[in-house]
């Protein structure tokens, strides 16, 4: 029982560095780029390749409808960073994932 929870409390911490390092990423470009102290827009291939090298996945996976918890957090990752950065439109996300619009909105407001 002890080691169960050891081991889901490294993963934890994993994830969340992780996560962590690709916002660090991300914000450095959009801090680079934007001057007058609004969040700019980034180029959707930025964000695709922020993703792709800080969790070691491929962008086609978050296409792929597996049932894995860990593509689905990364998926969810993607699509708030997509859409907190400017990258994308809501629709234009959904299109670029193969997933509705809903799913897409689901996402972006979860708490």
């Amino acid at each position: 029982m002890y080691m169960e929870f050891i081991e889901d409390d490294d993963t934890i911490e994993v994830e969340e560095t992780y996560r962590i390092m690709a916002e660090e990423m991300l914000f450095k470009k959009v801090i680079s780029r934007n001057k007058g102290g609004k969040i700019s827009s980034v180029n959707i291939e930025e964000v695709i390749t922020a993703i792709e090298s800080t969790y070691q996945i491929k962008f086609q996976m978050l296409k792929c409808r597996l049932k894995n918890r860990e593509v689905t957090k990364i998926k969810d990752e993607f699509i708030k960073k997509v859409i907190k950065f400017k990258s994308m439109n809501q629709e234009q996300l959904s299109e670029l994932l193969e997933v509705s619009e809903q799913t897409i909105s689901r996402i972006v407001n979860k708490v």
